[in-house]
């Protein structure tokens, strides 16, 4: 494997790596060259170093997929920090202004519900609430 920034290891543990597999690789070729072996310690010795050449493959796996979901979300954050940023600053977004405004003194909106910009409203007793129109 070439040593570049998208490789999970440096180049001496990618070295050491490729050893231990070559290792495993030959003792495998050498057990089953003629016949599978028949003696229950060979075959455990077989059936663990053919283990963990999978489990060295899947591990292998795994991290690569990790790496792509890390370097994928750092994609995401890149892209939509961008965007925010564009949004942020962008010249079509209009500028909050702190003047104020200048209306005339009989200015009224007509939106206006009566009663709603009224300082002293009128006082209502509770009895009022309670007793109701049915109760008089």
């Amino acid at each position: 494997m070439e040593n570049n920034s998208n490789t999970l290891f440096d180049k001496e543990e990618e070295t050491l790596l490729k050893k231990t597999r070559d290792i495993r690789f030959k003792l495998i070729d050498d057990m089953t060259e003629d016949q599978l072996p028949t003696r229950s310690g060979d075959i455990r010795v077989l059936n663990e170093t053919l283990d963990a050449a999978d489990r060295q493959l899947i591990d292998l796996a795994k991290l690569k997929a990790k790496q792509q979901e890390t370097e994928g979300n750092n994609k995401t954050i890149a892209m939509v920090s961008e965007l925010l940023g564009r949004v942020a600053t962008g010249a079509s977004m209009q500028q909050i202004s702190n003047h104020a405004i200048d209306l005339p003194d009989d200015f009224i909106p007509i939106d206006i519900v009566p009663g709603e910009v009224e300082t002293s409203p009128e006082e209502l007793e509770l009895g009022l609430f309670i007793k109701g129109d049915d109760n008089e």
